[in-house]
């Protein structure tokens, strides 16, 4: 099982939610947002390969904070699938101007790079 991270994004937001890997190691990465459903990115390269890419708008209604959460878990495999272990896992965000954006990157324990697998979580407009 891998490490899951919960994030919140704003409720009635178009959110891009994007893969990528630096790795050899086969990389997945789940995503189960409330109200929406699950997404699976999977893939493996060097170079920030783009493994996949979801598209969706959050539900108009939320939390106390008018928020939804995100889970992102995210694994790896060193044995093509056949098991999935947890790498070590840090998120960060920002936001600029009316752009915001969330980072959790991975590490597989290969070279200490942590970038390993990227998963970008990305809206528009302020969130007020």
């Amino acid at each position: 099982m891998g490490n899951t991270v919960t994030v919140y994004v704003p409720t009635s937001k178009d959110i891009v939610i994007k893969g990528f890997t630096n790795a050899s190691y086969l990389q997945r990465i789940t995503t189960v947002t409330e109200g929406v459903g699950q997404s699976v990115l999977s893939g493996s390269g060097e170079g920030s390969t783009l493994i996949g890419a979801v598209h969706f708008t959050t539900p108009s209604e939320g939390g106390p904070d008018q928020q939804i959460t995100v889970d992102v878990t995210i694994e790896y495999s060193a044995d093509g699938g056949a098991s999935w272990k947890a790498p070590d896992v840090y998120t960060n965000s920002c936001s600029v101007q009316a752009y915001n954006l969330i980072v959790i990157v991975a590490e597989d324990w290969v070279d200490e790079d942590y970038n390993d697998a990227i998963c970008m979580i990305s809206w528009p407009g302020r969130n007020s």
